[in-house]
C-alpha cells in the first residue's frame, strides 16, 4: 500500500512553515512555487540559472538531473526568485545549502521535529495505517502535490501542468498529483 499524502491546508501550511529552520522554509516554499522535487531543488547550481529576454529567470535542469532524462526549464515566479536570491553567498556552487554545505536529503531530524512542533505528527492508528505502519506527517513530496492542485484550482490546463511538473503523462498529474478541493466544484455549480 502506498503511503497517503498530507495535503496542507493554509493554516498547517503557515504553522509548518514557522517551524521550520530557515534552509528549510526555503526550500519547502521554493518548491510551492516551483513544484521541483525535493532533490531537484537541492542539486541546483548556479551555474544553471539564466536569465532570458522577454522570459525572466529560470533554471535548466539538464537530462542527467531529472527524473525522466529530459532537459526541464524551471521558470522562477518573483517569491522563488527571491528565495534563490536569499541564498546568494552561502556556496559557489549550489544555491540551497546548509551553513554552505550541500544538502543531501531534506527530510530528516530538523523536518520531523518542526512537523511534531506544528502540530502535524500523527500517531493514532488510522494515520499509521495510511502511513504503512510509521507516523503520518507531511513531506516534501506532499508539498509538490499541493503545488499541483492549486494549479488545478486556477484553471490551468493539464498540458500545461505536466509540463511544470515534468511528467510525461497527464494520467500522473491529475490521478496522483491533484486532489479535489472545493474550488472546482465551486466555480462549476456557479456557472451552473
Amino acid at each position: 500500500q502506498k503511503r497517503k499524502p498530507w495535503i496542507l491546508n493554509e493554516d498547517e501550511e503557515e504553522r509548518l512553515f514557522a517551524e521550520l529552520p530557515e534552509h528549510l522554509e526555503r526550500i519547502a516554499r521554493f518548491c510551492l512555487n516551483t513544484t521541483l522535487r525535493s532533490g531537484e531543488i537541492v542539486n541546483l547550481k548556479w551555474e544553471d540559472l539564466h536569465n532570458m529576454e522577454k522570459i525572466g529567470n529560470l533554471f535548466i535542469i539538464y537530462e542527467d538531473g531529472h527524473k525522466n532524462t529530459e532537459p526541464k526549464p524551471v521558470y522562477l515566479n518573483s517569491i522563488a526568485y527571491e528565495i534563490v536570491a536569499k541564498c546568494r553567498g552561502h556556496n559557489d556552487t549550489y544555491v540551497f545549502t546548509y551553513m554552505g554545505k550541500k544538502i543531501d536529503k531534506v527530510v530528516r531530524g530538523a523536518w520531523h521535529k518542526a512537523c511534531e512542533r506544528a502540530g502535524l505528527w500523527d500517531t493514532s492508528p488510522e494515520a499509521m495505517k495510511r502511513a504503512n505502519g510509521k507516523a503520518h506527517y507531511p513531506i516534501m513530496h506532499d508539498l509538490r502535490k499541493l503545488s499541483c492542485t492549486r494549479l488545478d484550482n486556477l484553471d490551468m490546463s493539464l498540458n500545461a501542468r505536466k509540463k511544470i511538473m515534468g511528467h510525461t503523462t497527464g494520467d500522473i498529474t491529475d490521478d496522483l498529483y491533484t486532489f479535489n478541493h472545493i474550488n472546482p466544484m465551486k466555480k462549476a455549480l456557479d456557472k451552473l
